[in-house]
């Protein structure tokens, strides 16, 4: 059973997207599995914290007790600077105080993804192996809490699972009901599922296979929120030989990465496209040379695929207007040449899938300004847009020149760093590509801003953007 995997765990990690029940499931753990008193760790604001935690516990009644038998630890609210003028070793230095101090046998770390900013990403595994450590060298329990949406979550993911001894998947099936899922145990594991619900005004705990074969006999009709959302999802063909495989083709794929709208296949020739015909592929990416473009064969693809859209890209600097009409009338509905610009590439896509994916991702980029005086603010832009498959250009210019003056910006997706002690602009210009790095010095010039382009990469390669 499940209680005896987790008695049997000393870290113990609880997944799943947000307002899937890990908190809860973790305070249930702690009085009624384990039967231990629990300090919690969190970066949560202090009264969104006691929100969420008295939400809980006027829904369950029963876990009430714990309130008084749980000690509560949140970062203070200028950890951000603390962190960058002490780094992490302070925070290290503190958990072995308090490792060594709290008389709780078991220590919660609630959404752990929130002790980093996207920057701070390779500090996790050092930080997870300290908390394992002294988990160890105090005899404590430890229960990580991490949200799948967090922006360092595959990171945190990767490491997690070689340390932990029991990682459970948590999601929402309805209101009232969690499902467990076991990922990972160091342990023997006799049943995977588990079923966690509430029950007047407590929790119940069950063995999932049978209650998840009820629900759907009694319940054919009703579909989860995913299987609503993502119930027509798009098929998308990228075809681009080894040696064609260009900055499109890698500009592509970031913008369909990360979007479970979109099932992707990858060829390497357009002869292998009739093999999927059957599929019905819905978006058709052809990376191919001047010549390859045969009016037989793409004439050939429109007729299988009436109703699919495609989208042809040309290592050519420009495409003549007799050319491109050749080429609509073979039925290639979109044409692009090397230099094409961002924006007309994302509205064709959103035009041919019916669906402002990439619109809708944008507003996921938080921010309250445009001009930042601390690196990792701006850096912190840099990563949002990363996860949320934005892409961006990170243009870094020396200034010769400078008036001092506080710099302000034109374009709506336009964010600055202004490094004034070393004599840095960093310019970052979502939906936008790096060959109009020239353009931007221009602009930075006629605000009074004599620059130098010194450094500049794009989202494809993100550990240069935040080595930069």
């Amino acid at each position: 059973m499940l209680n005896n995997l987790i008695k049997k765990s000393q870290v113990i990690i609880l997944e799943g997207a947000r307002q899937s029940g890990k908190l809860t499931f973790a305070l249930f753990t702690v009085k009624y599995l384990l039967q231990k008193n629990a300090l919690i760790i969190s970066a949560t604001e202090k009264k969104l914290f006691q929100r969420k935690a008295d939400a809980i516990y006027n829904r369950f009644q029963s876990l009430r007790t714990l309130e008084k038998k749980t000690d509560l630890l949140l970062l203070k609210t200028e950890w951000n600077t603390l962190k960058e003028e002490y780094s992490y070793q302070l925070f290290r230095d503190e958990l072995r105080r308090i490792f060594s101090e709290t008389p709780r046998e078991v220590v919660i770390f609630h959404r752990f993804g929130l002790f980093f900013e996207f920057q701070d990403r390779f500090e996790i595994e050092t930080m997870f192996r300290t908390v394992v450590d002294l988990a160890e060298e105090y005899n404590k329990q430890v229960i990580f809490t991490i949200s799948t949406a967090s922006d360092n979550y595959v990171y945190m993911n990767n490491i997690m699972c070689d340390f932990s001894d029991l990682t459970l998947d948590m999601t929402e099936p309805n209101l009232n009901e969690r499902d467990i899922q076991i990922v990972h145990s160091m342990h023997k594991v006799d049943q995977e599922k588990y079923l966690i619900k509430g029950s007047d005004k407590t929790l119940i705990l069950e063995s999932g296979e049978d209650s998840l074969d009820t629900r759907i006999a009694n319940d054919t009709v009703t579909q989860t929120y995913e299987q609503v959302a993502y119930k027509n999802k798009f098929r998308v063909l990228l075809v681009a030989k080894d040696d064609q495989k260009s900055e499109a083709y890698s500009i592509v794929k970031y913008l369909l990465s990360n979007k479970k709208m979109f099932e992707i296949t990858y060829l390497s020739s357009i002869y292998d496209v009739p093999q999927n015909f059957d599929a019905k592929p819905d978006l058709l990416f052809l990376f191919i040379e001047r010549n390859d473009a045969v009016p037989e064969i793409f004439e050939g693809f429109k007729k299988a695929l009436p109703s699919s859209k495609s989208f042809a890209f040309f290592p050519q600097e420009f495409i003549r207007g007799a050319d491109r009409r050749d080429l609509h009338k073979t039925g290639i509905d979109e044409i692009f040449s090397i230099y094409f610009q961002l924006d007309d590439l994302i509205i064709a896509m959103e035009k041919a899938s019916q669906n402002y994916f990439y619109e809708e991702a944008l507003k996921n980029i938080k921010f309250n300004a445009h001009v930042f005086d601390r690196k990792a603010s701006f850096d912190s832009i840099i990563g949002s847009a990363y996860e949320n498959a934005i892409f961006f250009s990170l243009f870094v210019y020396s200034v010769e020149t400078n008036d001092e003056s506080n710099l302000t910006l034109g374009r709506q997706n336009d964010f600055i760093f202004h490094d004034k002690e070393n004599k840095k602009i960093y310019y970052l210009a979502l939906n936008t590509r790096e060959f109009i790095a020239d353009i931007i010095a221009y602009r930075l010039q006629e605000k009074g801003y004599k620059v130098i382009l010194e450094n500049s990469a794009n989202a494809i390669n993100i550990e240069k953007c935040l080595a930069m």
